[in-house]
């Protein structure tokens, strides 16, 4: 089974595992993707907070204009 991952900002430094094995140090302040489980136990833990995609901003597309300079 894959799991998904979630990006996560971590309030607090803290040990975690995805593979439940080998534990990795996450640092106060970085921006980590891990597994759904261990961003629960974070967040959870009050240790992380889910970090959001930014939703995308219209966009305009501007044609340039064809207008020709007299000489």
């Amino acid at each position: 089974m894959i799991e998904r991952k979630l990006k996560i900002r971590m309030k607090e430094t803290a040990r975690g595992a995805e593979d439940h094995v080998h534990d990795k140090l996450y640092e106060k302040g970085q921006t980590y993707e891990v597994t759904e489980s261990l961003a629960e136990v974070f967040i959870g833990g009050d240790l992380a907070v889910e970090v959001k995609p930014a939703k995308p901003s219209e966009t305009k597309v501007v044609e340039p204009s064809e207008k020709k300079k007299k000489k």
